[in-house]
């Protein structure tokens, strides 16, 4: 995953237990980073993290801001493989791996889809208000 526009802030943050990976979708527990695993809950969602750390140590987030649109692979392995136009305002929630789309799950979801290129099997979204954290 990535920020494909300007709005976001970088800042430093401990990381949780199980460790956080580059480029995955983090959400905060107990004052610390974790990987985001799907069925994310209001209020919660960071940003993503930009290098990998294990835990108690110090993670550079792009911490989202309003406006923030985010590029991800998506998990077309499931029943639903591609997007269509109709997608388009649908919320997904982020994949178990936290780097990652899953197209089956709208349970719980997250990511606003604003576009999606299925040729490259990507998509463009957003995180609304009420899931980010800061």
């Amino acid at each position: 995953m990535n920020i494909v526009n300007d709005k976001y802030n970088v800042v430093d943050l401990i990381a949780g237990t199980g460790d956080v990976g580059a480029g995955e979708l983090v959400t905060i527990s107990s004052g610390t980073v974790i990987t985001a695993s799907g069925g994310e809950s209001d209020n919660t969602i960071v940003g993503i993290a930009l290098e990998d750390a294990d835990a108690t140590d110090l993670v550079p987030v792009a911490v989202f801001e309003d406006g923030a649109i985010i590029e991800s692979e998506y998990d077309g392995t499931g029943t639903k493989k591609t997007l269509t136009d109709a997608d388009i305002g649908t919320v997904f929630d982020v994949g178990t791996s936290g780097d990652d789309i899953d197209l089956d799950d709208t349970t719980g979801g997250c990511a606003l889809c604003i576009a999606y290129n299925n040729d490259v099997g990507l998509i463009k979204f957003m995180i609304p208000k009420t899931f980010r954290y800061l």
